[in-house]
């Protein structure tokens, strides 16, 4: 697929591209394409490819698919025990790993009160450099347009420490998801 490359820490493929409408883990069933281009979307899109793609034995993979499709919830809602009883977790900053589901509180509320955080994948990890990427939609509005045209994405790095917060003050660090465990 466009956009994976093999990772030099983990045989994990690491997403440094958006995904495009051929990518089959962006799609449904494993997606709901209704919330297209939000972060939780690329989160599931994304941990669906990393788990289907895995060297996890049939039965392990099957349950941790189904899981993953089952999820629902802001990006903030992401660190549940939905997912930490079937997925290993910490809620420690300094332990990133490739393929984890990095779950982040806003400090602050949208103009309707709301709080919804935000959710990346950590792609890579070498030293104190994490590689994350993430999708937002860059349409107007919360919900905004859900075509393909509205999918933001970046694949970036972080110091561990900057993972505390995403480097600004806006997030809060909530905890890690280990979809590879």
């Amino acid at each position: 697929s466009p956009g994976l490359v093999n990772g030099n820490y983990t045989n994990m493929l690491i997403r440094q591209q958006p995904p495009t409408s051929k990518d089959i883990y962006f799609n449904d069933p494993y997606v709901s394409n209704g919330n297209r281009g939000q972060c939780v979307w690329y989160v599931k899109g994304r941990a669906c490819e990393i788990i289907g793609n895995s060297r996890a034995d049939a039965s392990k993979k099957e349950k941790a698919m189904e899981t993953m499709k089952s999820m629902r919830g802001n990006g903030n809602q992401w660190y549940s025990e939905h997912l930490t009883s079937v997925f290993g977790s910490s809620t420690d900053y300094r332990y990133p790993r490739a393929g984890a589901i990095a779950v982040y509180d806003w400090t602050y509320n949208d103009a309707h009160g709301n709080r919804y955080g935000h959710s990346v994948i950590v792609e890579k990890v070498e030293g104190n450099t994490v590689w994350v990427s993430q999708g937002w939609n860059e349409c107007a509005g919360a919900y905004g347009d859900s075509s393909w045209g509205c999918v933001g994405f970046s694949y970036k790095t972080y110091t561990i420490e900057q993972m505390k917060n995403l480097g600004s003050s806006d997030y809060k660090f909530i905890g890690y998801v280990y979809l590879l465990d």
